[in-house]
């Protein structure tokens, strides 16, 4: 009798660990059927004083299976869990990178007209010899006549950007642009370094911006690097494409390296920036290895800093508008030792002359106004205005 009671007490525990230990799997293919009454109460009859351990394992031979089996069950969803949260953690870490392209291809035709009347030294060889050595120029004035037409002008720009949130405050944001003739086989112009992805080259990628925002706190953003400057409003409306935020091609169209300070002013009136940067000019004579060291010469060029700000804001009521108002300014204008062979009878430097190391001061203030889709009809408009200021020495 005792022996019964415990081969049906033990049963019960068993099937109750399993039922609360051992949950349903989802795998509803795989269910087995419920056990019976049979099967989880053994009744058969166990005299007393008998052998009854052969009987009781046989009696618990099915529940032990039935665990083996959901425990098996168990170790497959285990692992399905496992790793749909690998796939998840994968899928956060690319979301933190974002990439992005863009393909144009243009073709134009070129007429050109050109009317102009010009006024100059005439060639060299109607250069008057007076007999104390000097020489007296002919100048010309004459009227061009031309009318000219360049009837296939194919432009090939790719470009590809890329964001990366490296950490919860700091974002990487880059460009890369390749722009081009169609098989151009001249060699191009060299241009400044601020304008190396805005007009066509060879087929070499040029770096349009790399920079880093770091969120200091809500209201304050640190800057640095080469800033997505070349495409400032309006010229979004130019190339069909979102307005970009920063400076207007009013202040600066190029790539331009700085350090900057975004201050967000939304608590007094929505929509409202102010940033204030820097812009240090380290120019080098050459690209040599020993380049550095005519940084502490006299043949090298002098370093020059710009100082600016932008204030840009959204007047509520206007749709959707934009106003800046900017200003930089260079308090040593830097120049490039280089003699100018020009001829003085106009006043200008000697040939064995070269310019100082400081031209003066320059100072800009501009500002722009934009407002696009003007009661909901497509019309655009905008209008710009820049005031230089130069102080020489």
């Amino acid at each position: 009798m005792a022996a019964r009671q415990c081969a049906g007490l033990w049963g019960t525990i068993t099937l109750l660990a399993a039922w609360i230990v051992m949950p349903q799997p989802s795998h509803a293919q795989k269910s087995p059927p419920p056990p019976t009454q049979t099967e989880a109460y053994p009744t058969e009859s166990v005299g007393y004083g008998s052998d009854s351990s052969g009987t009781e394992e046989a009696d618990m031979a099915p529940q032990m299976s039935e665990l083996e089996e959901r425990v098996g069950w168990m170790e497959e969803d285990m692992e399905h869990v496992l790793g749909v949260q690998d796939s998840m953690s994968s899928k956060l870490e690319k979301d933190r990178l974002n990439w992005s392209g863009d393909l144009r291809i243009t073709a134009n035709n070129f007429h050109l007209t050109d009317k102009t009347r010009v006024k100059g030294v005439d060639t060299i060889d109607r250069i008057i010899m007076t007999p104390d050595g000097t020489t007296t120029p002919v100048y010309s004035d004459a009227r061009r006549d031309d009318s000219e037409w360049y009837p296939h002008n194919w432009t090939n720009r790719m470009r590809l950007e890329a964001s990366y949130d490296v950490g919860e405050n700091l974002r990487f944001y880059t460009r890369l642009v390749l722009f081009k003739h169609f098989n151009d086989f001249r060699p191009e112009p060299t241009t400044l370094d601020m304008h190396q992805s805005r007009y066509p080259k060879d087929s070499g990628l040029r770096i349009e911006r790399a920079y880093f925002d770091w969120f200091i706190t809500d209201w304050l953003v640190f800057t640095a690097g080469r800033a997505a400057a070349p495409e400032g409003p309006p010229a979004e409306l130019k190339e069909n494409t979102e307005r970009s935020a920063t400076w207007g091609v009013q202040m600066v169209e190029a790539e331009i390296e700085t350090a900057m300070l975004t201050f967000h002013m939304s608590r007094v009136l929505e929509g409202t920036y102010l940033r204030v940067f820097y812009i240090p000019f380290t120019p080098h004579v050459n690209s040599s290895l020993s380049d550095d060291l005519t940084l502490f010469t006299d043949g090298g060029y002098p370093p020059m800093n710009a100082f600016g700000y932008l204030l840009e804001l959204s007047l509520p009521g206007l749709g959707d508008n934009l106003w800046q108002f900017g200003g930089v300014i260079v308090p040593k204008f830097g120049a490039r030792n280089l003699p100018i062979y020009v001829n003085k009878e106009i006043g200008s430097l000697y040939p064995d002359e070269i310019t100082g190391n400081n031209l003066g001061l320059y100072a800009n203030l501009n500002t722009l106004m934009e407002v696009t889709d003007i009661l909901g009809i497509g019309l655009d408009l905008f209008a710009a205005y820049a005031l230089t200021y130069l102080k020489p020495t």
